[in-house]
C-alpha cells in the first residue's frame, strides 16, 4: 500500500508506504527471483534463470513472473552428464515447504536432492547438521551480503555450472577435457618423431648419393644408390656370393647387362675404396670385364 500528496507543480509524492521494504513483500519476485533492498533494482534471478518476462522486469513493477531456468535439467539420464548446484548467498527460501532431517555431511544432503528430480535446492548447516530439502519452486528468497554456512545450492543444468563447480558432472567434463588434450598431445608427438625420422632418413640418404656424385675420375661413372637399387629391380637377380660380396644382374637405361658387385660392410674408408676403384679403372684387358663405375 502507498499513499501520495499532490505537490503544488502538479507531481505526486509518496509519504507513506507498508511495508518499508519491498523484500518484505512474500513471493513478490516469483519463483527463482532473490530481492536486495540495498540495490536500485530490488529484484534478480538467482544464477542459472533468467527473468520470464523482460518487458514487465524492465518497469521495476512486476516482478511476479519470476525467473525460469536457461536451460533444461537432465536429470533422469542414464549415460550423460547430469545437473550440478551452484551455491547461492540468499536467505532460506520459504522453509515451511522444505522438508528437514538431521545429516552428517553436506555431501549426504546434496545426494538426498541429487537422486530426486523434483528436488531443486538443498541447505546444510553444519552448527546444527540440519539439511533442508525443497521439492518446489523456489520462492521468498533474499540476498545475502555475507557468506554463511547455510547457503542455499540450487539445481542447475551442467552447461549452466561455472568453471570452477566441484559437482560430479563438472569432474566428469574436466576429465574428458584432460583425456581428450593428453590423446591430442600423444598423437601429435607421434606425428612428430615420424617426420623427424623421415627427415634425418632422407638427409642421410641424400648425403649418399651426394658422395656418389662427388668423382674427379673422367674414366668412372659415378652411379647413385637409388640407380643401382633400380637396375636390379631391388636386387633381384642373384648372380653369386662370396665372403664378402654379393654379385646381382642388371640393366642399366641405355639396356647394357651389368653385373653389380654390393660390398658386405665396410672393411675400408672410403679414399682406400676410390683408389682401389680407379686403378680397376684403369686396367684394359680381354679377359677382364670392363669396370663401368661404382658407388
Amino acid at each position: 500500500m502507498q499513499l501520495y500528496g499532490l505537490l503544488d507543480d502538479g507531481k505526486w509524492s509518496l509519504f507513506w508506504s507498508r511495508p518499508r521494504d519491498q523484500c518484505a513483500v512474500y513471493g513478490q519476485y516469483g519463483a527463482y527471483g532473490s530481492c536486495n533492498s540495498n540495490n536500485i533494482q530490488f529484484c534478480s534471478c538467482v544464477e542459472g534463470f533468467t527473468a520470464l518476462d523482460d518487458y514487465t522486469w524492465a518497469s521495476q513493477e512486476w516482478w511476479s513472473g519470476g525467473c525460469v531456468r536457461q536451460s533444461q535439467l537432465n536429470c533422469d539420464a542414464k549415460n550423460s552428464i547430469t545437473d550440478g548446484f551452484v551455491e547461492s548467498s540468499v536467505t532460506l527460501p520459504d522453509v515451511d515447504s522444505a522438508s528437514s532431517f538431521p545429516a552428517t555431511s553436506k555431501k549426504d544432503c546434496q545426494k538426498a536432492c541429487f537422486v530426486n528430480c523434483s528436488c531443486p535446492a538443498f541447505s546444510f548447516s553444519p552448527p546444527s547438521g540440519r539439511c533442508h530439502i525443497w521439492s518446489r519452486d523456489l520462492l521468498n528468497m533474499h540476498q545475502s551480503e555475507s557468506k554463511t554456512n547455510s547457503n542455499v545450492f540450487i539445481r542447475v543444468a551442467a552447461s549452466a555450472l561455472p568453471q570452477t563447480d566441484k559437482s560430479p558432472s563438472s569432474k566428469r567434463i574436466t576429465t574428458s577435457v584432460v583425456l581428450g588434450i593428453v590423446g591430442a598431445v600423444t598423437v601429435t608427438l607421434g606425428i612428430f618423431s615420424i617426420l623427424m625420422w623421415r627427415w634425418h632418413w632422407q638427409r642421410h640418404w641424400l648425403g649418399s648419393i651426394e658422395r656418389c656424385t662427388d668423382s674427379s675420375d673422367p674414366f668412372l661413372r659415378m652411379f647413385s644408390y637409388m640407380e643401382l637399387k633400380i637396375a636390379t629391380r631391388n636386387f633381384r637377380y642373384k648372380l653369386g656370393s662370396g665372403g664378402f660380396s654379393t654379385v646381382f644382374k642388371g640393366y642399366l637405361i641405355d639396356g647394357t647387362v651389368v653385373t653389380v658387385k654390393k660390398i658386405k660392410g665396410s672393411r675400408q674408408d672410403e679414399k682406400q675404396f676410390r683408389a682401389e676403384i680407379s686403378s680397376l679403372g684403369n686396367i684394359q684387358h680381354a679377359n677382364l670385364v670392363r669396370l663401368r663405375g661404382f658407388c
